[in-house]
């Protein structure tokens, strides 16, 4: 999760995915969590262990199906997924928080679901548009030339 690709333990914490870990960048210890939440929920989920049977890849590669489901991995390289209930017409959004620890990151990706995703979509394009609406004009040794603007 901070970086280091190890050390970190992921969990189910009865509505979501969690992971944590803590590396230490720059000289300076780190902690970052994340949370993945979905509006419809999850059916199935897994944490497992990246490479090996747990990791939800290589299980649905083997088996089709979430055949392997673990509430907890402990302290390594971890690998998190979840199946939504999906049917015909379902419709669902999906938020993946950050935090300095795990409420954090539950609380980051909650809160956008809450919103509903048309809320976050307008508010995206206003500050989006507001963004671009302040940038400087292309300087005119470049402004007739596309190829150099987008480099």
């Amino acid at each position: 999760m901070a970086g280091g690709a190890a050390n970190d333990p992921a969990a189910w914490d009865g509505t979501g995915l969690t992971a944590s870990g803590t590396e230490e960048l720059f000289g300076a210890t780190t902690t970052v969590a994340s949370a993945l939440r979905a509006s419809a929920g999850f059916v199935v989920h897994d944490n497992g262990y990246s490479g090996a049977a747990s990791d939800c890849l290589v299980d649905l590669r083997a088996h089709r199906t979430l055949a392997n489901q673990f509430d907890f991995a402990d302290y390594s390289n971890v690998v998190r997924c979840g199946q939504m209930p999906v049917e015909r017409g379902t419709t669902f959004s999906v938020a993946l928080g950050y935090g300095s620890d795990v409420q954090g990151a539950a609380a980051a990706a909650e809160g956008p679901l809450a919103s509903g995703f048309g809320n976050l979509e307008r508010a995206y394009r206003r500050g989006w548009e507001e963004y671009a609406g302040s940038l400087k004009a292309a300087p005119g040794s470049v402004a007739g030339d596309e190829r150099q603007r987008r480099a």
